[in-house]
């Protein structure tokens, strides 16, 4: 009977080792809430959709509706600063000649948020640079998360898993939808 018992232990130790090793975290548990908690524009349908994405394990999905956020959140941004601020920071860019800037070509005239949305997002995101808005550390994390909504939501052989998906959400998540520079002042 002693034997019996030490077996089990033994069984027993080895089902919570394994239990302990295993990863668990399977599509169905994955939660993009701990990012986009407390956040109340408008931007929040996207990422209540996106939360949806994960429940049938669209990760891709989520990814994209996480970039829709974002970039609402940018244009909204941008409304708020002014078009012709925006415009302007263009024509300057456009016309450096060195620095960081120098290679910036694309002038815009921007007079509202239809026209806005004609911008490339990467564009957007050397403007958001040169307004003070991101640092180029930033700006890099944006791009890279640009990319990753690109490669999700085009066909590719790499794979989006948990980790993918919170680093993603964590970076527009710190660096637009929770950081002070794009908090958009209360509407009348």
């Amino acid at each position: 009977m002693a034997v019996h018992i030490a077996e089990c232990g033994n069984v027993y130790k080895d089902i919570v080792h394994n239990i302990e090793i295993t990863s668990f975290a399977s599509t169905g548990t994955l939660s993009i809430a701990p990012y986009v908690e407390g956040l109340t524009s408008d931007e929040g349908e996207y990422l209540d959709e996106a939360q949806r994405c994960l429940t049938v394990n669209a990760l891709r999905a989520c990814v994209v509706l996480g970039w829709c956020a974002t970039i609402a959140r940018i244009h909204k941004k941008i409304e708020e600063v002014g078009f012709d601020k925006f415009s302007q920071a263009t024509v300057e860019m456009a016309g450096k000649t060195t620095g960081r800037f120098k290679f910036f070509t694309k002038k815009q005239s921007i007079q509202s948020r239809s026209e806005l949305q004609t911008v490339f997002d990467t564009d957007l995101l050397w403007v958001l640079e040169y307004l003070q808005l991101i640092d180029n550390n930033q700006h890099q994390r944006l791009r890279h998360c640009f990319e990753f909504r690109n490669n999700s939501a085009h066909p590719g052989l790499a794979p989006i898993r948990g980790p993918n998906l919170y680093s993603f959400y964590s970076d527009i998540s710190e660096i637009v939808l929770k950081n002070e520079k794009f908090a958009l002042a209360p509407s009348h």
